[in-house]
């Protein structure tokens, strides 16, 4: 069996914050499968004539649970959400690291499924040496590996828009271009550069 680096989110107390981790679940539950597994091959993107290197977009998710019962202290337990583990903030990196291509197509192919990262930032985004294919010792980040993360404000536009009833499509193109636009003024993605 293949073995791998699972991320553990466990929210501090049964706060706000246990909301978060709840619907970034939820959210990873309906992601369609094909956004957290590497295919060879390519998906074609709006005005990309050349098709773009189908990667990962997201984690893995392992599952959300929950423990009945309390602690020795009388609370109730805390839930955890388990992930693939997938590198560190690109935030952490330095300036000279941080100068590495971000595929422009994560983020569309995020949105042509339906779904919304919601507080996009440098933060939320993960790298790490790749490309994944090559054994852990051959790994740089010459070629790193890039995922979206941390859908604790995260939509599915199909489940958030059905119940507001007088959205139109419009609104919901407008909710994509808010997002995308967030992301382009973090990262110039046409000449790969990181703005910190």
């Amino acid at each position: 069996p293949e073995k791998f680096t699972v991320a553990a989110k466990i929210p501090l107390s049964r706060s706000s914050r246990s909301i978060f981790v709840f619907n970034e679940a939820c959210i990873y539950e309906q992601l369609p499968e094909y956004l957290s597994e590497s295919y060879d091959g390519f998906y074609m993107v709006p005005k990309d004539i050349t098709g773009t290197r189908a990667v990962p977009v997201v984690p893995k998710s392992y599952g959300y649970y929950t423990m009945d019962g309390v602690d020795k202290s009388g609370r109730r337990h805390n839930p955890i959400l388990l992930i693939e583990e997938c590198g560190e903030p690109i935030a952490t990196y330095d300036s000279e690291c941080a100068q590495l291509p971000l595929s422009d197509s994560m983020v569309r192919r995020l949105h042509r499924a339906g779904f919304y990262q919601g507080s996009f930032s440098p933060r939320n985004i993960v790298m790490q040496p790749g490309p994944l294919h090559f054994p852990p010792a051959q790994r740089t980040l010459d070629q790193p590996s890039y995922r979206i993360i941390d859908f604790g404000r995260g939509v599915n536009q199909r489940v958030y828009f059905a119940d507001k009833a007088k959205l139109t499509a419009r609104d919901v193109q407008m909710h994509a271009i808010d997002e995308r636009r967030k992301a382009l003024d973090l990262f110039d993605l046409e000449a790969g550069i990181y703005h910190t």
